[in-house]
């Protein structure tokens, strides 16, 4: 759209009008961020490093609701269907309702998560900083299948309707089935990943150190 909205580590939540940059509205969030905000629905979902949730409206950065847990967040939260799954430094995931903020259940972990959490219709991805990668079903939030992929993630993972990429700091790219978690392919990468794999026109792109684009033929 024409808004470039930036939560600062500072704990300010900002919106630019584009391209002139001018502000429209700041909110003080009172807590540092170090992860990306979550955009859905036409609100705001962030996250503090000293366990506040809050969300805000798109338009005018109005407080819809803040939640407190005893916990720690470095990762973006992910949403479905009106939920919010924030992952935690304790390794625990907070499901919130999205629309109210209630607390609705807490799935147990004991990893921490630094790495984005994400979703598809039908799963909830987790990834541990170990190198473990969880699913979890949306509908009753049990565990699906869990895999070891020896290494921390060195960027967000990329999940299609039937694979899963992941970038690991080993310098290894896993091709993962979404349904069973078992490893369709593992690439050797030139470094480590830097970004979120790019798929264009049936190819994988994704950067990595020193600075280069490695290009692999994407899973069918």
């Amino acid at each position: 759209g024409d808004r470039l909205i930036h939560a600062s580590l500072d704990g300010t939540l900002s919106a630019l009008h584009l391209p002139d940059l001018e502000k429209q509205w700041s909110v003080l969030i009172d807590q540092p961020v170090h992860a990306d905000m979550r955009a859905a629905e036409g609100q705001l979902y962030v996250v503090t490093s000293q366990g506040r949730v809050r969300s805000y409206r798109e338009q005018d950065g109005v407080l819809n609701w803040s939640l407190d847990v005893d916990d720690a967040f470095y990762a973006r939260p992910a949403y479905h269907d009106g939920k919010l799954f924030c992952a935690a430094y304790s390794g625990n995931v907070y499901v919130c309702d999205a629309r109210t903020g209630a607390l609705l259940t807490r799935i147990p972990g004991r990893v921490p998560v630094y790495t984005d959490p994400l979703t598809d219709n039908e799963r909830l991805y987790i990834p541990h900083a170990d190198g473990t990668l969880a699913a979890y079903s949306l509908s009753t939030l049990h565990k699906a299948w869990r895999v070891e992929l020896h290494a921390p993630f060195g960027a967000p993972l990329l999940v299609t309707e039937w694979a899963l990429y992941s970038g690991q700091l080993s310098r290894r790219l896993f091709i993962i089935n979404t349904a069973t978690g078992a490893i369709y392919q593992e690439q050797k990468l030139k470094g480590r990943p830097l970004s979120q794999p790019v798929l264009f026109n049936g190819n994988l792109y994704m950067c990595t150190s020193p600075g280069q684009i490695e290009e692999f033929t994407a899973h069918e």
